[in-house]
């Protein structure tokens, strides 16, 4: 019997028995063992959608570092409106954020005042994430370093925001959180009050 005679007969035997079908070579032609893809079964799911995959090689310039070192030593600062205890209050905040190898950002509420808290963010930005070296969707984790004001029931939360510095004399930065609400500031910190109720503090 010939090899390719053997090959057809055998492929036809495997419609009636489950048991493994080896060619006369030694290697397994079909059955449960034969390390191949049945013809009538699905791919593979990646769980990628294959018209939204961008191989790494594609997703344009790696604009990430760019991005950071934009904002590396910056402080931008504004009155923004946010809820507190069910209510909309008003406030000054200011935003500092730190490049280097472990970029960070960092948020103060009420710099001057009694109701003075601070939040920490460790940022990181995914590759393609980025329009461009002014535009990047970012991660971040809260952290609550020692001593800081951080409410406790924040910390480790992850969080998604969209950063723009936006050109200008000053310039400008937007932050968008997941929901699309956009808060603006000005770049400079918050002034420091010049009439109000002060006090000198000793240590003795």
């Amino acid at each position: 019997m010939t090899r390719a005679i053997a090959i057809a007969l055998a492929l036809v035997l495997l419609g009636c028995s489950e048991e493994p079908v080896v060619d006369p070579d030694g290697g397994p032609i079909g059955g449960e063992d034969a390390g191949g893809v049945d013809a009538g079964s699905d791919p593979i799911d990646s769980g990628v959608p294959p018209d939204t995959f961008v191989p790494e090689e594609d997703a344009g310039p790696d604009v990430r570092d760019e991005f950071l070192a934009a904002l590396d030593g910056t402080v931008w600062s504004a009155l923004q409106t946010r809820i507190e205890g069910g209510v909309e209050v008003e406030r000054a905040y200011e935003v500092r954020f730190q490049g280097g190898g472990e970029p960070m950002w960092g948020e103060i509420r009420n710099p001057f005042g009694p109701a003075r808290q601070r939040v920490l963010r460790f940022v990181r930005i995914a590759r393609g994430a980025c329009v461009d070296a002014s535009l990047c969707e970012i991660t971040t984790t809260v952290s609550i370093p020692t001593g800081w004001e951080t409410p406790e029931p924040l910390r480790g939360r992850m969080e998604t925001w969209t950063i723009e510095i936006i050109p200008g004399s000053p310039r400008a930065l937007s932050i968008r959180d997941a929901s699309g609400a956009e808060e603006l500031f000005t770049e400079g910190a918050w002034p420091a009050p010049t009439r109000g109720l002060t006090a000198e503090v000793r240590f003795f």
